[in-house]
């Protein structure tokens, strides 16, 4: 199938779909790019009492805790990065191959955000900040590997844009042993390295402590993994991290209990379409290697969450994948 092979069928949902879209029947607030009306159909009022559905049950401890963080930007994208670089990077094909974003894509994508989206950090998320009517757009790295620091912030520091990095603690200084072998191990950056990145002004963030599954673990795991990587981001920051962000980007119940339990402000999830989102499961869109430009600028437009998971358009998205993300060349 090439470019204008398009199903008919598909074609008409993708019309009507967009029709609806423009018509608000699809109830899709300009306000709420982040999908967050979790935070209590949009009430003002962040009670115990009315967050408990969002922490997933009765829990008045945690519930307290969250009502003391800001209501997050329903305006902000976060979007997910992990490692830079071409050079070894695993073929097309193989498990790691999307954790790669080329140098020069990387370069092409800070552009167009310096040019068209005001990037923020994680903190001015629940700020509400924005000028000049441009999206807020903010960007994280998940893993901390040496790449960021080398070849990332470079790109970042000339285009003078914020970015978080989320790091599993019990791995720093190692490479990226809960993968499965690969000829392209990655290696992680040190405690040395990750106080020269928050030195130049880079949030350090928290990716859990040993890069478990925390919507798999259970509730014992899951606190011990949390509660470690806050102790050793504070050991070695001398304060504790605010953000966190789930491995594999599913979170549970009991995850997210453990994330406010342990202070922090806000956790981000990888957006699946699967997960009700909430301050302790903001959304986060990820950046894949073949993204092509219109996919981006639509990732990084807070529309992309919306169409891409909206019902009538969900099953044909996966028909038309390998038009969206590129194909081999």
């Amino acid at each position: 199938m090439n470019d204008r092979q398009v199903n008919p069928r598909l074609s008409r949902a993708i019309a009507q779909g967009v029709g609806e879209l423009q018509r608000g029947r699809a109830r899709i607030d300009d306000q709420d790019a982040l999908g967050v009306s979790v935070l209590v159909e949009h009430r003002s009022d962040h009670s115990p009492e009315a967050l408990r559905s969002v922490l997933g049950g009765d829990h008045d401890r945690v519930a307290e805790h969250v009502a003391t963080v800001p209501a997050v930007n329903a305006t902000t994208t976060v979007l997910a990065y992990h490692a830079l670089g071409t050079h070894g990077a695993p073929p097309r094909g193989t498990p790691l191959h999307n954790a790669f974003v080329s140098t020069e894509a990387f370069e092409a994508q800070m552009a167009f955000l310096a040019r068209h989206r005001e990037v923020v950090s994680l903190d001015a998320i629940t700020q509400g900040v924005g000028r000049d009517g441009r999206k807020s757009v903010s960007i994280t790295f998940d893993d901390a590997y040496r790449s960021v620091l080398t070849l990332a912030v470079p790109v970042l520091e000339r285009y003078r844009l914020a970015a978080t990095v989320f790091v599993p603690t019990m791995w720093i200084g190692q490479r990226n042993g809960w993968d499965p072998p690969s000829s392209a191990p990655l290696e992680i950056m040190t405690h040395e390295e990750l106080l020269e990145l928050r030195d130049r002004g880079f949030q350090v963030a928290s990716h859990g402590h040993a890069h478990i599954d925390l919507g798999r673990a259970s509730p014992a795991e899951v606190e011990h993994d949390v509660a470690a990587s806050a102790r050793c981001l504070t050991e070695i920051l001398g304060s504790p991290p605010r953000h966190f962000a789930y491995p594999y980007g599913k979170s549970s119940e009991a995850a997210r209990q453990a994330v406010a339990r342990a202070g922090f402000d806000l956790a981000f999830a990888l957006d699946r379409g699967t997960e009700r989102p909430s301050r302790l499961a903001v959304p986060r869109t990820p950046i894949y290697p073949r993204d092509r430009r219109w996919l981006y600028g639509m990732k990084a437009s807070g529309r992309y969450r919306q169409i891409r998971y909206w019902p009538p358009l969900r099953g044909g998205y996966d028909l038309l994948r390998p038009l969206i993300r590129g194909r081999r060349s």
